[in-house]
């Protein structure tokens, strides 16, 4: 088996925003990393922003808060309303 070297660009786009939310626990992950990919993660997440939640229904940011959403409980991603069927 060949070993391909991660780097951050390749696992960047994998890491959604949804983890810059007080509700989601990324610490409880932790133990399945080794230190430095600990750090790398952690990193990433520092640079997400909270202010950009993408719309999952088409992958769409509403930066300007055009659209109004509605986030799941469960699943801690947003929606337009009109995506969301509300």
């Amino acid at each position: 088996m060949i070993e391909k070297k991660v780097t951050i660009d390749d696992i960047k786009s994998d890491i959604d925003n949804v983890v810059t939310d007080d509700r989601c626990h990324i610490e409880e992950i932790k133990a399945y990393f080794t230190p430095v990919a600990w750090q790398v993660i952690q990193l990433i997440t520092c640079e997400l922003s909270t202010d950009d939640y993408p719309c999952k229904a088409h992958s769409s940011s509403d930066t300007q808060n055009v659209h109004k959403s509605v986030q799941c409980d469960h699943c801690l991603t947003y929606s337009h309303y009109k995506c969301a069927g509300v």
